[in-house]
Protein backbone atom coordinates (compact mmCIF):
# COMPACT_ATOMS: atom_id res chain seq x y z
CA UNK A 1 0.00 0.00 0.00
CA UNK A 2 1.13 3.51 -0.68
CA UNK A 3 -0.21 6.63 1.05
CA UNK A 4 0.66 9.88 -0.70
CA UNK A 5 0.35 12.82 1.70
CA UNK A 6 0.82 16.59 1.44
CA UNK A 7 0.00 16.72 -2.26
CA UNK A 8 -2.23 19.57 -3.48
CA UNK A 9 -5.68 18.37 -4.60
CA UNK A 10 -5.26 19.28 -8.28
CA UNK A 11 -1.93 17.52 -8.53
CA UNK A 12 -3.33 14.50 -6.65
CA UNK A 13 -6.06 14.15 -9.31
CA UNK A 14 -3.44 14.27 -12.09
CA UNK A 15 -1.23 11.68 -10.38
CA UNK A 16 -4.26 9.49 -9.63
CA UNK A 17 -5.16 9.59 -13.33
CA UNK A 18 -1.70 8.25 -14.22
CA UNK A 19 -1.97 5.20 -11.93
CA UNK A 20 -3.01 2.03 -13.79
CA UNK A 21 -6.52 0.82 -12.91
CA UNK A 22 -5.26 -2.50 -11.50
CA UNK A 23 -2.98 -0.63 -9.06
CA UNK A 24 -5.43 2.02 -7.81
CA UNK A 25 -6.48 -0.14 -4.85
CA UNK A 26 -2.86 0.00 -3.59
CA UNK A 27 -2.47 3.79 -3.71
CA UNK A 28 -4.43 6.43 -1.81
CA UNK A 29 -4.37 10.15 -1.13
CA UNK A 30 -5.72 10.30 2.45
CA UNK A 31 -7.63 13.36 3.58
CA UNK A 32 -7.33 12.41 7.27
CA UNK A 33 -3.64 11.48 7.28
CA UNK A 34 -3.36 10.86 11.03
CA UNK A 35 -6.28 8.42 11.18
CA UNK A 36 -5.16 6.38 8.18
CA UNK A 37 -1.50 6.18 9.16
CA UNK A 38 -2.25 5.30 12.78
CA UNK A 39 -4.20 2.27 11.53
CA UNK A 40 -0.92 0.79 10.25
CA UNK A 41 1.77 2.34 12.44
CA UNK A 42 2.57 2.66 16.10
CA UNK A 43 2.23 6.25 17.43
CA UNK A 44 5.90 6.35 18.52
CA UNK A 45 6.97 5.67 14.92
CA UNK A 46 4.91 8.46 13.38
CA UNK A 47 5.90 12.14 13.43
CA UNK A 48 3.62 14.42 15.42
CA UNK A 49 2.60 16.36 12.29
CA UNK A 50 0.98 13.11 11.11
CA UNK A 51 -0.74 12.39 14.43
CA UNK A 52 2.01 10.36 16.10
CA UNK A 53 4.25 10.86 19.12
CA UNK A 54 7.66 11.02 17.39
CA UNK A 55 9.26 14.45 16.96
CA UNK A 56 8.88 16.14 13.57
CA UNK A 57 12.04 15.88 11.49
CA UNK A 58 13.43 18.43 9.05
CA UNK A 59 14.03 17.07 5.53
CA UNK A 60 17.79 16.93 6.12
CA UNK A 61 17.24 14.81 9.27
CA UNK A 62 15.34 11.99 7.56
CA UNK A 63 18.36 10.23 6.11
CA UNK A 64 19.88 7.95 7.24
CA UNK A 65 16.59 6.37 8.17
CA UNK A 66 15.59 6.10 11.82
CA UNK A 67 14.71 2.66 13.13
CA UNK A 68 12.55 2.36 16.20
CA UNK A 69 12.70 -0.08 19.06
CA UNK A 70 9.71 -2.36 19.50
CA UNK A 71 8.25 -1.81 16.01
CA UNK A 72 5.30 -4.10 16.71
CA UNK A 73 3.98 -2.00 19.61
CA UNK A 74 3.21 -2.44 23.27
CA UNK A 75 1.26 -5.67 22.79
CA UNK A 76 4.35 -7.30 21.29
CA UNK A 77 6.32 -6.71 24.47
CA UNK A 78 4.22 -9.37 26.14
CA UNK A 79 4.95 -11.89 23.40
CA UNK A 80 8.23 -13.73 23.36
CA UNK A 81 9.83 -13.93 19.95
CA UNK A 82 10.45 -17.57 18.89
CA UNK A 83 14.17 -17.08 18.29
CA UNK A 84 14.59 -15.41 21.68
CA UNK A 85 12.95 -18.33 23.44
CA UNK A 86 15.08 -20.75 21.42
CA UNK A 87 18.31 -18.92 22.26
CA UNK A 88 17.49 -18.43 25.93
CA UNK A 89 20.00 -20.12 28.21
CA UNK A 90 17.40 -20.35 31.00
CA UNK A 91 15.42 -23.06 29.23
CA UNK A 92 16.17 -26.71 29.60
CA UNK A 93 17.24 -28.36 26.34
CA UNK A 94 14.52 -30.44 24.78
CA UNK A 95 14.90 -34.22 24.84
CA UNK A 96 14.35 -35.64 21.33
CA UNK A 97 15.30 -39.20 22.24
CA UNK A 98 12.83 -41.97 21.47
Amino acid sequence: WLKIVNMPGGLARVVNGLIPAEKKNKVSFPTNVAAELLERMEPHQLESRYGGAAPDLAPDETYPFHFFRNPRGKAAVLEEHPIESFMSSEREPEDFSM
